[in-house]
C-alpha cells in the first residue's frame, strides 16, 4: 500500500511464463526454464517448504560484503557476461559489467559505515488474502549443506558496522 491505496504487482510479461502478478511453484519453475537456470527452488521444496520456514518465524538479517568473485554482476548487470543481454534473464540491472570492483568500491567508500538497530515488527500493510496452509515438504538430513562464500575480512575495515544495543535482561522473579 502507498497512500492508502493498494498498488498491484506487474504482471509478466516473458515468452514461456504465464501472465501472472504473484509468485507462485508454478511461475518459479516457469522462469526458471525461460532463463534457463538451474531450479534450486523446487529441489528444496518449492511455495511448501518457504510457508513452512515463514510459519515457524523469520529474522531479518542483514550484512554488508564485497563480492570478489563476480562483482555483484548477478544483482543489477548483465549477467552472465558472456551470454547476450537479450536473451530472457540476463539482463538485470543498468550496472556496467566493469563495476562493483570490490577494490575499487572499499577504496572509494573507505569511510562507509552502517548502523544496524531494532526497527520494530513488521506488519503487513494490506489485509491477507485467505489461504490454505502448505504442506511441509520432508528435510533430508543427509543432503549436502549449502556452500556459502568465505566473509571478506577487507569488508569489515571498508564498512565498520556499529551493532545496536540489546534490550537489558528481564530482572530474575523474586524469590518466595
Amino acid at each position: 500500500m502507498q497512500g492508502g491505496k493498494v498498488v498491484q504487482n506487474s504482471v509478466v510479461s516473458v515468452a514461456g511464463v504465464d501472465p501472472v502478478n504473484s509468485i507462485t511453484d508454478s511461475f518459479c519453475n516457469q522462469q526458471n526454464m525461460a532463463f534457463g537456470d538451474t531450479n534450486s527452488f523446487e529441489k528444496l521444496g518449492g511455495m511448501a517448504t518457504m510457508g513452512g520456514a515463514i510459519g515457524r518465524g523469520m529474522v531479518l538479517a542483514l550484512s554488508v560484503w564485497g563480492d570478489h568473485a563476480v562483482n555483484m554482476l548477478w544483482l543489477d548487470s548483465p549477467y552472465p557476461t558472456d551470454k547476450d543481454a537479450t536473451t530472457p534473464g540476463v539482463a538485470r540491472g543498468t550496472c556496467a559489467t566493469t563495476s562493483g570492483v570490490p577494490a575499487t568500491i572499499e577504496s572509494a567508500n573507505a569511510d562507509a559505515s552502517v548502523i544496524y538497530q531494532t526497527s520494530g515488527e513488521a506488519r503487513p500493510t494490506a489485509p491477507a488474502a485467505p489461504r490454505q496452509p502448505a504442506a511441509l515438504a520432508p528435510l533430508d538430513p543427509l543432503a549436502a549443506p549449502a556452500t556459502l562464500a568465505p566473509f571478506p575480512s577487507t569488508v569489515s575495515a571498508a564498512a565498520p558496522v556499529t551493532p545496536a544495543q540489546p534490550p537489558a535482561p528481564a530482572a530474575p522473579p523474586a524469590r518466595s
